[in-house]
């Protein structure tokens, strides 16, 4: 083809679609952009509240945070379930921990693996026996209060 003939077509094209262009744009579908999940965490007690905040305040990114607090989450969710001693309940947080996050968390934030020990030790007590279903429900409390606090 020549080159006078393409310029040709091209120019029919463009005119074709500028003279149907509004019927062409109303047949574009709307395609929805993806909303950013949000995390559905109740608001914990005053106490509650008041025994996590300092612990969370000591993470400082953003997107530490967040990924804290849906690990935290899940943590206080779960752990109501398990059939196990208190030394047990720990280890298998610092495990999923260094599962989940690896070394990269790993002294980012002096203060906070003292934080959590507290709370272990506020809800589990220091020995070492089968955890009740009150010990339970205060560590899944302090953790979901700890999440709550992260994620606001």
């Amino acid at each position: 083809m020549k080159s006078s003939t393409i310029r040709t077509v091209l120019g029919l094209v463009l005119v074709f679609i500028g003279f149907f262009w509004d019927s062409i744009v109303a047949n574009v579908p709307d395609i929805p952009t993806p909303k950013v999940p949000t995390l559905n965490i109740a608001e914990p007690d005053a106490i509650t509240l008041e025994k996590v905040l300092s612990v969370a305040d000591l993470v400082t990114d953003k997107d530490d945070r967040l990924e804290l607090a849906v690990f935290n989450m899940v943590f206080s969710e779960r752990v109501g379930d398990w059939e196990c001693n208190t030394q047990q309940l720990n280890d298998t947080y610092v495990l999923a921990a260094k599962k989940e996050f690896g070394s990269r968390l790993r002294g980012k934030y002096e203060g906070y693996s003292v934080g959590i020990t507290e709370l272990f030790k506020d809800s589990l007590g220091t020995k070492k026996a089968l955890a009740t279903e009150e010990q339970k429900k205060s560590l899944s409390n302090d953790f979901s209060g700890l999440a709550y606090s992260l994620a606001n």
